[in-house]
């Protein structure tokens, strides 16, 4: 499970670094309604194939090294192990044995491999749709309590802990809209109602990271 919170003051954009120890929470837009979203379609993303990537991570602390593992064997066909991504990271600075992977460094492997990476606060449900619709591959950082226990949600001591790709979005029932996700350690092709992956997501200011093969534009 990597960690979130302890270099956020310096790459997420809610969080401003008052003073050594002191950390000021910006306030996050609220998302637009899920009825927002183009009526026409009611799928989103390539999750049939996307699922064929998975396998489970070893430990807690991989969990984004696994993310961008099932990207680039998504995008490319590309087989690699976690050992060999968390190897570049480590030499990067981007990953620690104790902490697990920076925030910034989430994405940063495929980064020197060429892929566009955007990584993004305050993102919508809209704008996963939008990105699955253009083939774009996500990890968004969740909130392992809220999203295994959603009543614990309001708590205030919870952080963003866990990455996990988005992989769908299933609104054929507008009543009953799940997320689907690759979850490294739970499940490929886990489907998430709506108000429970949000419920995790937004503890972490919906933050995203946003994959793009730049070789298929």
């Amino acid at each position: 499970m990597d960690t979130f919170g302890y270099d956020v003051a310096e790459t997420c954009e809610n969080f401003e670094l008052l003073e050594e120890g002191v950390l000021l929470e910006h306030f996050v837009l609220e998302e637009p309604p899920i009825t927002q979203l183009d009526e026409s379609a009611e799928l989103y993303g390539n999750f049939a194939e996307d699922i064929k990537v998975w396998s489970l991570a070893e430990n807690e602390l991989s969990d984004s090294v696994m993310c961008e593992k099932y990207i680039l064997e998504a995008l490319t066909g590309d087989q690699i192990t976690a050992e060999d991504i968390i190897s570049r990271l480590e030499a990067s600075g981007s990953f620690d044995y104790e902490y697990g992977c920076t925030q910034y460094g989430v994405g940063s492997f495929l980064e020197e491999l060429g892929f566009s990476v955007i990584r993004e606060s305050s993102t919508t449900v809209n704008d996963l749709c939008e990105s699955l619709d253009n083939n774009e591959k996500i990890i968004c950082a969740l909130s392992s309590i809220a999203l295994n226990y959603p009543e614990l949600s309001d708590m205030p001591s919870l952080s963003a802990d866990k990455y996990v790709e988005v992989i769908g979005i299933d609104r054929t029932n507008p009543l009953q809209v799940t997320v689907i996700l690759n979850d490294p350690l739970s499940e490929g092709g886990a489907e998430i109602p709506l108000d429970r992956f949000s419920a995790a997501w937004n503890i972490g200011g919906r933050y995203s990271i946003t994959v793009r093969n730049i070789g298929t534009e």
